[in-house]
Formats: C-alpha cells, structure tokens, sequence
C-alpha cells in the first residue's frame, strides 16, 4: 500500500475523532479512538494487559471472526503503552488481507533473527511500518511537528515536555519531529492536503 493511501485513511480515522469527541485536545483518548476504529472497521474490538512478552514484542492483535483481540504487554509505561495500543489499532485501520499475518509465531521469530528471509515475510513487515506511521499520526500529527521542531531549536520547549502532552514516548517524538523525517513525508501531505479535505487544526499551543 501507498504512504499516500496510508495517510489518507489516518486522516479519516483523524476526522472521524474529532467528529465523535467533544474534548479535541491533546493527548487523544486511546479509549475513543477504538470506538472509532471499531465503526471503522466494523469490528469489536477487545484490548487486554498481559504479563506475557515474547522476545521484543510487546503487543499483538488477533482478528476473530467479527473481532478482533488486542494484547498489550503489562510491563510497559503509559507512554509506551499508548503507542503500542495506538500501533496494534492502527493494523485494523490499515491492513489488508495480503498483510494479515499467516503464521505469527514464525514472524515474531524472524523479527528477532539476523537471518531472518525478510522476502518472504515483505507484506507483514511493511505492515509493521505503516502501522508505526499511523500510530505517529494518531498520537502526534504531522501537521504539528515543524512548528514543534521550531520551538525545540528556539529551545521554548523540550522534546520530553511535547511527549508528556501527547503522552507519546519521548524516542518517538525525537523520530518524528526530526527535519529529514519532516521534509520526507512533505510531499504526501501535500498531496493529502490538495483533495480539498482538510486535516484536523493542529497547531501547538
């Protein structure tokens, strides 16, 4: 799937929250969201904390039927829990059948394997990205990062303080409100933006 065709159905998710939600601030309420993505997705949605954690895998999602079941390591900090959870939701929002994982317990494997056959598994690890691409958006929008990365340098805000608002880790936020990152995905937003839909207001305050 296209980066564009990614953020285009991040942008409805986007726009579907600020629809269903009264409170439009940040951080977004993951709780929501999976109302939201439910409709979407027409799917009920089931989210557990598990003390379970295999290798660096700290959450999963099952589909089932006419649902799906979401696992999210107990381990984790808010923050990273938040992004997992927010990543796990994204698959829902995403995915088609070609990247639905056949045998998990084979991909887990290779993801922590050096020789791990990447080819043969292209569809479920670019389907690892792009939910890392939409769960980014979810929590930290794009058109936030720049004025973000401009108070950074301007040293008016740290990197820690925007990731406590969008309750987002701190490695994260450092990824993406990141000039090169900014100017790579530029293009497609442009892109978005030229359909004449447009993007939630999401200037910092």
């Amino acid at each position: 799937m296209k980066l564009l065709e990614i953020f285009k159905k991040a942008k409805i998710i986007q726009e579907e929250y600020n629809s269903y939600v009264l409170d439009k601030s940040f951080p977004i309420s993951l709780d929501n969201l999976k109302v939201v993505v439910e409709r979407y997705s027409e799917l009920a949605i089931e989210v557990y904390s598990v003390n379970y954690k295999m290798n660096r895998i700290y959450g999963r999602m099952e589909r089932k039927n006419k649902g799906a079941r979401i696992d999210v390591w107990s381990g984790l900090n808010l923050c990273w829990t938040r992004y997992v959870y927010a990543k796990e939701l994204s698959h829902l929002i995403i995915d088609t059948e070609d990247s639905f994982t056949k045998n998990y317990s084979e991909l887990v494997a290779g993801l922590v394997d050096e020789t791990f056959q990447e080819s043969a598994h292209e569809e479920n690890i670019q389907s690892e990205y792009n939910s890392h691409l939409v769960a980014c958006e979810l929590l930290l929008p794009y058109s936030m990062r720049q004025a973000y990365l401009n108070q950074v340098d301007a040293e008016d805000i740290t990197f820690y303080k925007v990731a406590v608002k969008h309750r987002t880790p701190e490695a994260i936020v450092e990824q993406i409100i990141y000039q090169p990152s900014i100017d790579y995905f530029r293009p497609i937003m442009a892109a978005l933006e030229e359909e004449d839909e447009p993007l939630p207001n999401t200037q910092p305050s």
